[in-house]
């Protein structure tokens, strides 16, 4: 996979959550803070070096970036290791929600934990700040003058086929709706291990 990433000369490099399972259960819960192991951080980081040394990683969060044994909001280990643009709605309290703009495309990422009803350990931690920054700040990037595409990026997918995890019930009601407002020409997802695209959702 790095030899392909690396094929392709991209500007950057989406990831679109759980990014290395040093916390396994995906749970988030204090509870399972025995099952933190850091030590994949260092596998998972000696694994990517041949494109993260050349080519910015940007991560959103997901389920298993939750690790319980950092503490509030369990996102410690990735502050830890990546250096994110810091201009979302309160980088201190969500440092996985930010934005980019590269040439003619603009880029949003989006912390689903926030909004799931699946896994909900971090379920409202934001009060709501995050998703009224999504809509201004996607409002802004629409209005942006030589801003032709708007891409979002979170973990959680707004719809799947999979009976593993599956839809994310909470991304559905919140963030689609803004989605279509402000006319989001791609979201991107990870979190069901499978491949799939749709239609536009229009």
């Amino acid at each position: 996979l790095n030899a392909l990433v690396q094929a392709q000369n991209p500007a950057f490099h989406l990831h679109a959550g759980d990014i290395c399972y040093a916390e396994e259960t995906g749970h988030g819960l204090p509870a399972d803070s025995s099952n933190y192991d850091a030590r994949q951080w260092d596998q998972f980081l000696a694994q990517i070096e041949p494109t993260s040394s050349r080519v910015p990683w940007m991560v959103a969060f997901g389920n298993h970036d939750m690790e319980a044994w950092y503490s509030p909001n369990g996102y410690g280990g990735n502050e830890a290791r990546f250096t994110l643009p810091g201009n979302g709605f309160d980088p201190e309290k969500a440092p996985g929600v930010y934005s980019f703009v590269h040439g003619n495309v603009a880029v949003v990422s989006g912390d689903a934990d926030d909004v799931s009803y699946e896994l909900p350990a971090n379920r409202g931690y934001t009060d709501g700040q995050q998703t009224a920054w999504l809509d201004r700040r996607l409002g802004q990037l629409r209005k942006t003058p030589g801003i032709d595409f708007i891409v979002v990026f979170h973990h959680h997918c707004a719809y799947s086929t999979t009976s593993s995890h599956a839809s994310e019930g909470g991304v559905r009601e919140q963030w689609v709706p803004l989605y279509e407002k402000h006319q989001v020409d791609l979201v991107v997802n990870g979190h069901n291990h499978v491949y799939e695209r749709t239609d536009p959702v229009v």
